[in-house]
């Protein structure tokens, strides 16, 4: 993980794995697309595209040393069971915390994909927590179909 500072115009890298590497071959990347923060930790999602993408990262706020790392497939497999999607088709590019759910925000990969909300009711990633989930549908923009790329929580609002 790269912080960049403003101020200092310093970069910072923090490893998240024993031998990290600047290039990382593509079919073998984590894919930590989606970031979120909360119980002091920063939480770092993997999209969960293939089987190397379903690990959950949680980072010290301070020091970014590493805390845990979850392994999110089950709970992954449970969402596209629920939904029907498949690993060409399920891509998780963010994630929001709101203190008793959490949103993971499913990006519509490919001509039948779906842009999807799962909501997790609960506060556990492991574990049977209940799973819904809502489609939606996004603007074309200039004849291209829009999909999640992140999200935000904003206030109350995201």
């Amino acid at each position: 993980m790269y912080e960049y500072e403003l101020k200092s115009l310093g970069l910072k890298r923090y490893p998240l794995c024993e031998k990290p590497a600047k290039n990382i071959e593509k079919r073998l990347k984590p894919d930590f697309e989606a970031l979120a923060f909360y119980a002091n930790s920063f939480h770092l999602f993997g999209s969960g595209s293939t089987e190397n993408r379903t690990k959950m990262v949680q980072l010290n706020e301070d020091t970014k040393e590493i805390v845990s790392v979850l392994d999110l497939s089950a709970l992954y497999k449970r969402m596209q069971d629920l939904s029907g999607l498949n690993n060409q088709t399920f891509n998780i590019e963010g994630v929001v915390h709101t203190g008793d759910s959490l949103y993971f925000f499913n990006r519509g990969n490919g001509n039948f994909g779906k842009n999807i909300v799962f909501t997790l009711h609960g506060k556990h990633l492991t574990g049977n927590s209940k799973i819904t989930f809502t489609e939606l549908k996004l603007p074309e923009i200039r004849g291209v179909c829009s999909s999640f790329t992140d999200a935000i929580k904003v206030e109350d609002k995201f």
